[in-house]
């Protein structure tokens, strides 16, 4: 049995079905069970993929990317997982949109939308804005797709918010304080 197929196996018991068609915000947020599978997927992608067997999962489609801050390592992964589905990546830069011009974020959510599989969003420099302007975009595709304006609603996919980035500061500086204590209780011979 390939490791793959192991993969699956784990997978089939794990409960996920609130998974599908839902989008993915923040960790803490989801089962054990679910985070469980984002694992078990990636290892199973990994395999196929040191494997050299294709995983696109898609004939078409877009997966869009909104970086609202600088960004290489998160930009270049999302566009290559992107790639790795089947996916044509499509960035969305607001300064060259209509957004710069007043457009509203339904507006420009259902615009970007068409043809969308998925919604990346990076969006950590202000505390309190982040997480609020990635629930509105959902929010708005939600809408737009119940009212027949969108074929489908795409998934949106927490890049990095604001919400993520305090937590990842505060454990960060809690890890940080914690190295130092033991190294304090320490005794340097």
């Amino acid at each position: 049995m390939s490791k793959t197929q192991e993969l699956a196996e784990k997978l089939a018991k794990l409960d996920i079905a609130d998974m599908y068609e839902n989008d993915f915000f923040l960790t803490w947020e989801k089962t054990d069970d679910e985070i469980a599978a984002v694992f078990t997927v990636a290892d199973a992608l990994r395999d196929l993929r040191e494997r050299n067997k294709s995983v696109k999962i898609f004939d078409s489609g877009l997966g869009i990317s909104i970086f609202r801050d600088n960004s290489t390592r998160t930009r270049f992964s999302y566009a290559s997982a992107c790639n790795l589905l089947g996916l044509e990546v499509q960035d969305l830069d607001e300064k060259k949109s209509q957004v710069a011009h007043g457009e509203t974020v339904r507006e420009t959510a259902t615009m970007i939308s068409f043809m969308a599989d998925v919604i990346g969003i990076r969006d950590d420099m202000y505390i309190g804005k982040g997480n609020a302007y990635m629930h509105e975009v959902v929010d708005s595709v939600t809408q737009a797709a119940k009212d027949g304006e969108l074929e489908q609603k795409p998934t949106l996919v927490n890049l990095q918010c604001d919400l993520l980035s305090l937590l990842l500061t505060r454990f960060t500086s809690f890890t940080r304080w914690a190295e130092l204590r033991t190294l304090r209780a320490k005794r340097l011979r």
